[in-house]
């Protein structure tokens, strides 16, 4: 009844739950019947589902059961995996080509499973993302590419390699859609720092101007009177920036 309403109310929507609200550590059959349950009317909708990832306990019942579903064709399903867990990297190589969001994790876990240092929880979550977006290199519509792009290009800039910076920030220009302004204007954002940090400053000043327009059409949406959604103006003439930026750790000008 809740997804027949917010498709009547005509907002836009996607649909993110836990497992252990459907009963995965009480019965695994009444779990996945109640998962169906959702999922049914969400793909007649054209709803995304996301599972969430809870605590250890949960990590393998909850990735089997996502595995089983996607081999059944549910494509409207995508889940999570938390960093902060050491199994995570190996999880991810099963997962390269599937719809995964990739988070630090917030559960306080013991030492034996999960890392607790902040360093070691960056680390992991690199190590993790490089491996989802593994495969992206052959196929840019996979279920991670479209974020994920920005993010690997972040995490190259975070480690100092410039090199690989302005490799695959140009690749997720080329590669997201013009109308992603959210993820086209963090790629060039970050072309730009990695072109500022090699001493390319026009080059530099080119993609911020890219990054900046992008930003502005994502930012500058409104709702009108009717409730409908107004995108910005497509001129950036009347929209004054000022930004100063700082190399991250490692990297030298």
């Amino acid at each position: 009844r809740l997804i027949d309403v917010i498709v009547a109310s005509g907002i836009e929507r996607n649909i993110s739950l836990k497992l252990t609200q459907l009963g995965v550590d009480v019965d695994r059959a009444t779990c996945v019947d109640n998962l169906r349950r959702i999922l049914d009317p969400a793909q007649r909708h054209g709803f995304f589902v996301r599972i969430d990832m809870e605590d250890s306990a949960t990590t393998a019942a909850t990735l089997t059961l996502y595995r089983d579903l996607r081999e059944r064709g549910r494509d409207n399903l995508g889940v999570v995996l938390q960093a902060a867990l050491k199994r995570t990297v190996d999880d991810a190589e099963g997962l390269a080509s599937a719809n995964v969001r990739l988070c630090k994790g917030i559960y306080l876990e013991s030492p034996e499973v999960a890392f607790r240092d902040y360093e070691a929880v960056r680390v992991n979550f690199v190590r993790a993302l490089d491996t989802l977006l593994a495969d992206c290199d052959a196929d840019p519509a996979c279920g991670a590419a479209q974020p994920g792009l920005a993010m690997r290009v972040r995490a190259l800039l975070d480690r100092g390699d410039v090199r690989g910076t302005v490799k695959h920030a140009r690749r997720a220009v080329d590669l997201l859609p013009e109308d992603d302004h959210l993820w086209r204007g963090a790629a060039a954002t970050l072309l730009g720092i990695a072109y500022w940090t090699s001493g390319d400053l026009e080059a530099a000043h080119r993609s911020f101007a890219d990054g900046v327009a992008h930003q502005y059409r994502f930012f500058s949406r409104g709702v009108d009177s009717s409730g409908n959604v107004e995108d910005a103006p497509p001129s950036t003439q009347d929209v004054s920036v000022q930004a100063t930026f700082a190399a991250p750790n490692g990297l030298t000008a």
